[in-house]
């Protein structure tokens, strides 16, 4: 049976809504299309609203707000670089090659068609 996924819901995330959780919205399979036939520009102008509006934050919000904005991404970004770093040593792990001790030259067997 062919279902239709035109209804189908996804729900956003912060990197979806330009690093705000506190506007996410449903989209349907509708509005991703929306999104991509977008021209440029709307995503170019929404990504410098944003960072205006980061700078503004950097320049008139007390720094004790801003530590405390920054201290609650900072246990997602811990789990960020633990699983990186996890990852980066289960590939060096695997990637270990044993060093082997170079053979000397005058105990190499030679085929019986090379020597004289």
């Amino acid at each position: 049976r062919d279902v239709s996924r035109r209804n189908t819901v996804f729900t956003a995330g912060p990197r979806a809504t330009g690093g705000r959780g506190d506007d996410v919205i449903p989209l349907t399979v509708e509005r991703l299309r929306d999104i991509v036939a977008q021209p440029i520009e709307i995503f170019e102008a929404a990504e410098q609203e944003r960072t205006e509006q980061i700078v503004e934050a950097f320049r008139t919000k007390p720094f004790e707000e801003l530590v405390e904005i920054t201290k609650e991404g900072q246990h997602e970004l811990d789990e960020n670089v633990r699983t990186v770093l996890q990852r980066v040593k289960e590939r060096s792990d695997s990637c270990t090659y044993k060093k082997t001790k170079p053979k000397n030259l005058y105990e190499l067997e030679m085929p019986e068609m090379f020597v004289y």
